[in-house]
């Protein structure tokens, strides 16, 4: 078994699907009357799971959204991936097959929608049911470091030994608070605002901007 491990988040990393979502989630949230443009649902929500994006509206507004208000808009976020979602990172899952070293996805998202991510983007193939985890397997999401510390466990990797790619604020503090290095890959349409990018570098931790960027410095790093 390698000693190395790289984890993947899903949404805004492997698939350039937070755009997609915000905007699906920014009108549903209209429909609760609770308008908030595309922008502010990603300034205010990337990487956070939807069960906290409901209570932080709860908590502001008073607004009583329904608790299953996800799974609502399923059948919409579902039409939109199956015209408009993306791989994003080919020559990455190239350069790990290359160099033989262990994958997993450590996702804030429901296995389900991992799941149905990888096989729209045609990259179910470079994952196993066993190297898929979400946050439905662990007392609390990112940021909080349960999800990543259960993926290196469950990979037998030790957390040191782990290579986080992630997108979100909420990613990069729970790689920090699980002991492992992380990169931030930004070539998501949802990461190209100038203050998502100043929020990110916040963090301290490498930005790359382009498949091929990332794939340079996990060769190196690794």
């Amino acid at each position: 078994m390698s000693d190395k491990l790289v984890i993947f988040d899903c949404d805004g990393v492997l698939v350039d699907s937070e755009f997609i979502a915000n905007r699906i989630f920014s009108e549903a949230l209209s429909g609760y009357g609770y308008p908030l443009s595309i922008e502010d649902c990603i300034k205010r929500f990337t990487g956070i799971n939807e069960h906290i994006c409901r209570q932080m509206i709860i908590d502001e507004s008073g607004i009583d959204i329904p608790a299953d208000y996800w799974e609502l808009e399923q059948s919409n976020l579902v039409k939109a991936y199956e015209a408009e979602l993306t791989a994003l990172l080919q020559p990455v899952m190239e350069l790990l097959d290359i160099l033989k070293i262990p994958r997993c996805i450590a996702s804030n998202g429901s296995r389900n929608h991992v799941v149905k991510c990888l096989e729209l983007t045609n990259q179910r193939e470079y994952f196993t049911d066993k190297s898929i985890f979400t946050a439905q397997q662990v007392a609390q999401p990112k940021p909080a470091p349960d999800l990543f510390l259960f993926a290196a466990r469950e990979m037998g990797v030790k957390p040191e030994n782990c290579l986080v790619i992630e997108d979100s604020s909420a990613g990069a503090r729970a790689a920090t608070a699980a002991g492992m290095k992380a990169f931030m890959f930004l070539g998501g349409r949802h990461a190209r605002f100038d203050w998502y990018r100043d929020l990110i570098a916040i963090h301290n931790k490498p930005m790359l901007s382009t498949p091929y960027e990332l794939a340079q410095a996990i060769q190196q790093a690794i």
